[in-house]
């Protein structure tokens, strides 16, 4: 048996903490503008759609 090993000792948790924290920010970030670009997209289209006469004139009163 050697006994000329050190002890192990604990690592700190700071650095873990910052890694999962800087993981979350980067998620909720790309989370934030893909749901901001998606929400974007869909209002032009229904812009786009209320504004051509074609469809107003094929709804009729329904429009």
């Amino acid at each position: 048996m050697n006994h000329n090993t050190p002890p192990q000792t604990a690592r700190p948790r700071r650095p873990r903490f910052l890694a999962a924290a800087a993981a979350a920010l980067v998620l909720l970030g790309g989370g934030a503008v893909g749901y901001t670009l998606v929400a974007r997209e869909d209002n032009q289209h229904c812009d786009s759609l209320q504004s051509e006469t074609d469809l107003q004139s094929s709804l009729g009163g329904a429009y």
